[in-house]
């Protein structure tokens, strides 16, 4: 089932972000800026496959879990972490369009309308913010450039907070 798929590929990238998050904010990475970004990011999939169990839930639907791999995380750098999570949320946003297809196809309505309002206008926004971001680092560089790229990160999220 193409929802059960779709909350299974968000439940992972809430892990993964969450992964990510931790990593950078080890003593020995201290980038707290990406670590913020992760979080969020975490913490928006969880909400996301949480709507869409809920959205199972109301319509009667099985829900079926699919186990989540262990992530290396020992080849990390800031440059390489945005690129996998660019490629994912690429990966989401392609799953999500299939969804949305199939709920047009058999005259789902109620679905279309909500991927299309709550989650796919925000998943093209969110890749092209991660591209801003990805550019902006790759024309940082690494050594001080990388570290005012963090600060810059870290002032956003701490208005946020």
């Amino acid at each position: 089932n193409l929802i059960n798929n779709q909350i299974n590929m968000f439940l992972y990238g809430s892990y993964a972000y969450l992964v990510m998050s931790t990593y950078f904010s080890q003593n020995e990475i201290s980038m707290i800026g990406l670590s913020k970004l992760f979080k969020e990011l975490s913490d928006n999939k969880k909400t996301l496959s949480l709507q869409l169990i809920e959205y199972q839930q109301k319509h009667n639907k099985n829900i079926k879990f699919t186990k989540i791999d262990t992530i290396n995380t020992s080849s990390w750098s800031a440059h390489s972490a945005l690129k996998t999570t660019i490629d994912f949320e690429i990966s989401v946003n392609t799953s999500l369009q299939k969804l949305y297809n199939s709920s047009n196809k058999i005259s789902n309505h109620n679905l279309s309308n909500f991927l299309q309002t709550s989650i796919i206008n925000s998943q093209i926004d969110l890749i092209r913010q991660l591209n801003i971001l990805s550019t902006q680092l790759k024309l940082c560089g690494q050594g001080s450039g990388l570290y005012f790229f963090d600060q810059n990160l870290l002032k956003k999220y701490n208005k946020i907070e």
